[in-house]
């Protein structure tokens, strides 16, 4: 008995170090992360968002160039100098036309002083890089939650396929029983041809069921980017705990929805917009330096070497534009505000509304399951009666209609609660994985 009890432990003990089973429903939901052409695009926008950051960041280093010219000065030129006697004597002074002149130069130019706007330039980029990035979480979670849903909608089509199925495998056996009792005189062609109608009925509706679960499946691998006809693991479920406060699950979408957060940095980037324009009203500053070598000036024939140092300032005396702008930045960030004030009450009202469906979900389950266990009383009496002969078989094939219809809806309340509660988490900002 020690030796049985001791091994247990030990099995417990390993079982806790061994790799938990994963789940499918998890599974797709991360390869539609990976695969999904719409958050591929959203990460390619923070690709996008960041070079720009890395551009404002460079304009603080100063710039280094090269330049090479050649000129033709095409108008005639005298050198016509009045030199005193008798320095003039004897001297002949040249006259030059249309000489070449050429110059090669490197040249640096570095801010000095620009008001602040490269440091307010590269604040607005990293605001939008920022922005961009959570922008990405919405998509992935918008994504997650079709995802979840597309899985649901197969998981019922597959439900209601076997519902179905155990439809027409009973009306079959009724069939064949109404034929037995044809044979034996009890009931006339008339009842067997309603049992074969029943039958007809039923093979027509395992057909529809069958297609809508191919018309999902194919849905859901669209959804994840790959070949529709791919086989989908419908073994998933889910891990939530089904317990929910509407209080706690309207605090927790007001500060943890992703979509808050993107509306809540464009105000920061509305802000940085405002002090990038402030800008243009201060001076602004550079310092430069340029050396390099020239030849065929008309003042020197031989060639020369060069150099200049220069500290450069200016300011738009008269802009009329900047003022217009700033006004268009103060503009825009009140209307992000107002934006975001909109967004937190439609989140608020979104709980709350998928919260009462909720609700409303779990009821409409446990009365489909209270229907569902009278029809199947109902149909077991009026079985009982039929082969006793008490009732006809109309009466039989309501009870069977019934009853096919219960689990049906016992099958859709079942994954609709499923789907209330996705809508739930995702509305409320809960983890869906």
């Amino acid at each position: 008995m020690r030796k049985m009890v001791l091994v247990s432990l030990v099995l417990i003990m390993l079982s806790g170090h061994l790799p938990a089973q994963e789940n499918p429903l998890q599974r797709y939901a991360e390869e539609a992360l990976r695969r999904n052409l719409q958050i591929e695009t959203a990460r390619s926008e923070v690709a996008v968002a960041q070079k720009a950051k890395e551009a404002a960041a460079a304009a603080f280093y100063p710039t280094v160039g090269f330049s090479h010219r050649m000129t033709r000065i095409n108008r005639a030129a005298t050198v016509d100098l009045d030199l005193p006697m008798p320095l003039g004597e004897g001297f002949e002074f040249p006259e030059i036309f249309g000489v070449w002149q050429w110059q090669a130069a490197f040249r640096l130019q570095a801010p000095i002083y620009l008001g602040g706007a490269l440091r307010r330039n590269l604040e607005l980029n990293s605001a939008v890089e920022k922005a961009v990035d959570l922008k990405v979480g919405v998509e992935e979670r918008g994504v997650v939650l079709a995802v979840f849903h597309a899985y649901i909608d197969m998981k019922m089509a597959e439900a209601l396929i076997r519902v179905q199925r155990s439809s027409l495998a009973t009306a079959e056996k009724h069939r064949e029983a109404v034929a037995a009792m044809l044979e034996q005189g009890m009931v006339s062609q008339r009842e067997l041809k309603r049992a074969e109608a029943v039958v007809a009925e039923a093979e027509r509706e395992l057909i529809s069921a069958e297609t809508g679960f191919e018309l999902a499946r194919r849905a859901f691998n669209h959804l994840l980017n790959r070949d529709l006809e791919t086989e989908v693991d419908l073994s998933g479920e889910n891990g939530w705990s089904g317990e929910y406060s509407l209080d706690e699950a309207i605090e927790n979408a007001l500060k943890s929805r992703p979509e808050l957060m993107v509306l809540d940095q464009h105000l920061a980037i509305g802000d940085r917009k405002i002090d990038l324009t402030r800008t243009a009203y201060m001076p602004n500053f550079y310092a430069g330096a340029e050396g390099g070598w020239r030849y065929g000036d008309i003042q020197a024939i031989s060639g020369k070497d060069y150099w200049s140092v220069s500290v450069m300032a200016e300011i738009d005396l008269f802009d009329n534009t900047r003022g217009v702008r700033l006004a268009e930045a103060r503009a825009s960030r009140r209307l992000d505000e107002l934006r975001l004030e909109s967004a937190r009450k439609r989140i608020e009202l979104a709980v709350t509304d998928s919260y009462l469906k909720l609700i409303e979900a779990k009821k409409r389950l446990s009365a489909s399951e209270r229907g569902r266990e009278a029809s199947e009383e109902a149909r077991r009496v009026a079985d009982l009666q039929f082969k006793q002969g008490l009732i006809n078989q109309v009466t039989y094939l309501d009870a069977e209609l019934a009853l096919t219809a219960a689990r049906v809806q016992v099958e859709q309340a079942k994954y609709l609660v499923w789907k209330a509660e996705a809508a739930l988490r995702y509305a409320a900002g809960y983890d869906l994985l």
